[in-house]
């Protein structure tokens, strides 16, 4: 059990770490309880990452940081909440796909004190890789159902609409 007291007048020239009382237990809590906390306060529809950070006093950016842990693979959440791997560290695998977050992660369970600098040059390896094996998108498909009455027409004439091409309007007949 850990206790640090300072004479009031220390307390300004304090770091922040040794002001802090240990009695067991962290006064924060891990990465990801902390991100999960944050996921249950979002089933509020009044809540936002924003709204969360005001309460809390701490940046928005923060709250968004921790939720995206959430989107790691359950093993690396595991060493995030542990405190294997440092949340910045973790925070650059983010985007990655499960093959990927676990190359990033071997590379740094590999290498002994790893620096973020390095295990960023390890991930936007990865992450361009990544982007380039997926194909791009010009848009997102979506599923329309089109009645005959949407068209407003005799269903007579929709036999008429069939030309080279695929569906003809009756104004292109």
């Amino acid at each position: 059990m850990q206790l640090n007291l300072f004479e009031p007048t220390d307390l300004e020239a304090a770091p922040a770490t040794a002001v802090m009382m240990d009695f067991g237990a962290s006064a924060e809590p891990d990465p990801i309880t902390e991100a999960m906390d944050y996921r249950a306060q979002l089933t509020d529809p009044t809540q936002t990452p924003e709204s969360i950070a005001r309460t809390l006093r701490i940046s928005a950016e923060r709250v968004r940081g921790r939720l995206s842990l959430l989107t790691l693979l359950p093993e690396m959440q595991h060493w995030v909440k542990h405190g294997k791997l440092p949340p910045a560290y973790a925070l650059l695998t983010v985007g990655l796909d499960a093959y990927h977050q676990r190359k990033a992660f071997l590379a740094y369970a590999d290498a002994s004190r790893m620096t973020l600098a390095q295990f960023k040059a390890v991930t936007d390896p990865l992450h361009a890789k990544q982007r380039a094996a997926q194909p791009a998108t010009l848009f997102t498909p979506a599923t329309v159902t089109v009645t005959v009455q949407d068209l407003d027409t005799d269903p007579a004439d929709i036999g008429a609409w069939e030309g080279e091409g695929g569906a003809v309007l009756p104004e292109q007949k």
